[in-house]
C-alpha cells in the first residue's frame, strides 16, 4: 500500500524537522547567553 509507505515516510520527516527546530532553539539561546555575556563589558 503506498499510503502507508507515504505516511511513513511523512512521519520520519516531521520527526526530523521537529529536532532540527529543537536544535535551532538551543543554538539561539546559546547564542544569546554568549552576546548577553559579552555585551556587560
Amino acid at each position: 500500500t503506498t499510503r502507508a509507505v507515504f505516511r511513513l515516510t511523512q512521519l520520519r520527516a516531521e520527526k526530523l524537522a521537529l529536532r532540527q527546530r529543537k536544535s535551532v532553539m538551543r543554538t539561539d539561546h546559546w547564542l544569546e547567553e554568549q552576546l548577553s555575556f559579552t555585551g556587560k563589558e
